[in-house]
């Protein structure tokens, strides 16, 4: 009887430390937090660049100026965002009458926040566009980590407002990394299509006990944070790996993975039907798919991103074709990250920007159909994006869209 006695009682007392350490930690978290709050400092100026989002896993703060550190800069970088969570100036709602809004949805690759916001390519294809002799809007709608599907769960939210006229998706090859990591996290509707993907940092509006312990305890939210930083900063895929494997469709297997990471544009191309704007895909290069597209010609991350944009009739177009034929590539990179430079913003804005003037597309009024285009015959289906046949081009010229 006294062994269990004493058993009972070891078993109290570890019990007992137990609560009393983990009280201590809370008092401790409270007057660290107390104290970033009396010195002005906030949790995106000490911690990541985006926060938790209940509709989109992660997003920009809203209306700060974020003070983002750059490896590959070497100094901090200003990250302003408007009230809408994105980067650039404040947006007009609605839309001023005769201005074409062009919106660029995409991850950090479109965000650049190693890159001055003057410098990145959505800040130059205002100028590049401006020949069509209207007002050219482009809006930076980048987030951080983001990849088609959660780019879609944040579409289905905020994009109507912000009346589009054009909507360009940018894809890279983190994506595939990105949409593992999200993807058990997505709320699906009855016919499957993403209702929101949920960071396990966001505060519950529902009166279970966890969801309690969640919203009231410092401790219990920073360890839903670090689980949400976990799934946000774990290790990506590379192209390497992905691209070096069979066509062996076997559940898990990297070539499956991909193909489920092109699954919302399907979802975005009905999003943009909806509201009668159409779509776009641009591909942005890094240093990873330059130097596969120089070496094998494309990667196979690229190779079904292009098989999937086919099949749904988007307009795809791959700038990494034309940075591969610059002898001197790096300095259109950065050395740390391997994402665009300030180069490279500028060249892949002058492609993407060609390549949208030659589709003819942007002076053209809602729901029509350029010269040249393949017209869906059967009235009763839903018509196809506008598609043009592939034109011989000068070396000098603009990628060509694949359709």
């Amino acid at each position: 009887m006294q062994p269990l006695v004493r058993f009972i009682k070891h078993v109290i007392l570890a019990v007992l430390v137990i609560i009393g350490a983990t009280c201590m930690v809370e008092v401790g978290l409270r007057a660290q937090r107390l104290h970033r709050q009396l010195t002005g400092q906030s949790a995106d100026q000490v911690g990541s660049l985006a926060a938790p989002c209940p509709i989109a896993f992660q997003h920009l703060p809203f209306s700060e100026t974020i003070a983002h550190w750059s490896p590959d800069a070497g100094t901090t970088i200003e990250v302003a965002t408007n009230a809408l969570g994105l980067r650039g100036p404040e947006i007009a709602i609605p839309k001023p009458p005769g201005q074409y809004r062009i919106v660029c949805i995409g991850d950090e690759a479109t965000l650049a926040p190693d890159v001055p916001e003057s410098e990145t390519f959505t800040s130059s294809l205002p100028a590049i566009l401006g020949e069509l002799g209207t007002t050219i809007e482009v809006i930076n709608a980048g987030q951080p980590g983001h990849c088609p599907l959660l780019n879609l769960a944040w579409a289905r939210t905020c994009l109507i407002g912000l009346q589009p006229d054009l909507v360009i998706l940018c894809c890279d090859v983190s994506d595939v990394g990105d949409d593992r990591r999200c993807r058990p996290l997505a709320k699906l509707g009855d016919d499957g299509s993403v209702l929101a993907v949920k960071h396990p940092a966001t505060g519950s509006d529902s009166n279970d006990v966890l969801s309690a312990i969640e919203r009231e305890f410092v401790l219990a939210r920073l360890a839903c944070e670090q689980f949400g930083q976990r799934l946000s900063t774990d290790s990506l895929l590379t192209d390497a790996q992905l691209s070096g494997t069979g066509q062996d469709n076997t559940a898990g297997h990297p070539t499956v993975l991909i193909e489920q990471a092109w699954e919302p544009l399907a979802g975005m191309k009905h999003l943009c039907q909806q509201i009668s704007v159409e779509l776009v895909v641009a591909v942005i290069p890094s240093t990873e798919t330059v130097r596969a597209t120089a070496s094998r010609g494309t990667s196979e991350v690229l190779r079904l991103l292009a098989e999937r944009a086919s099949r749904e009739q988007i307009p795809l177009l791959d700038a990494s074709p034309e940075f591969a034929r610059h002898e001197e590539r790096t300095h259109l990179f950065l050395p740390i990250s391997g994402a665009l430079s300030s180069d490279g913003h500028r060249l892949f804005a002058e492609i993407l920007g060609q390549a949208l003037l030659e589709r003819q597309s942007l002076g053209s009024p809602p729901g029509a159909i350029p010269v040249g285009a393949e017209v869906n015959e059967d009235p009763s289906s839903t018509s196809p994006l506008p598609t043009l046949g592939r034109r011989p081009r000068a070396a000098s010229s603009a990628s060509d869209w694949v359709d």
